[in-house]
């Protein structure tokens, strides 16, 4: 993350009226979040960075400040720093789901990031149509390719 890019942002809005995440949760705001950056400094443990959808809709500012790298740059910062937050957690969920199976197991997935609270998420009788439709399922089969899912994992760990 460049300190240079977010010094140029001269608080427009640009990037808040384009972003599809601001119109539907007002606690995510770029111009606000890039506003603090530019006074505090980042602030790894901000959970506002992990509602950006990354669908780059803030890169039409007209000082090319690119809120979604900025954000991005930031989570990668949380995640290697060892900052807890509900951001970092839900990547490593994810992470220890696909090395172990090789493939996403929502099921797992639910399990390992929010524990035992994700089953009240779902009413049973709506839980049963799922598992009976094939939407969902109790027993997790490890992916044909897994084994070569976790090699590229511990690759990337490595570089």
């Amino acid at each position: 993350m460049n300190v240079s890019d977010i010094q140029r942002c001269y608080q427009c809005g640009t990037c808040t009226g384009d972003c599809p995440v601001a119109w539907v949760n007002e606690e995510f705001n770029p111009r606000r979040i890039v506003l603090s950056l530019q006074v505090n400094g980042q602030d790894l443990g901000n959970e506002a960075y992990w509602l950006c959808a990354m669908c780059f809709k803030c890169l039409r500012c007209p000082r090319d400040v690119k809120p979604v790298e900025i954000f991005s740059e930031l989570r990668k910062m949380a995640i290697s720093g060892g900052v807890e937050n509900v951001g970092t957690k839900l990547v490593k969920a994810f992470v220890d789901v696909v090395k172990e199976y090789g493939r996403l197991v929502e099921t797992k997935f639910m399990l390992k990031f929010m524990g035992i609270e994700s089953i009240k998420m779902l009413p049973p009788s709506i839980a049963f149509k799922m598992w009976r439709n094939g939407k969902v399922s109790i027993s997790a089969k490890k992916s044909e390719c897994a084994e070569e899912v976790r090699k590229i994992f511990e690759v990337c760990e490595n570089a």
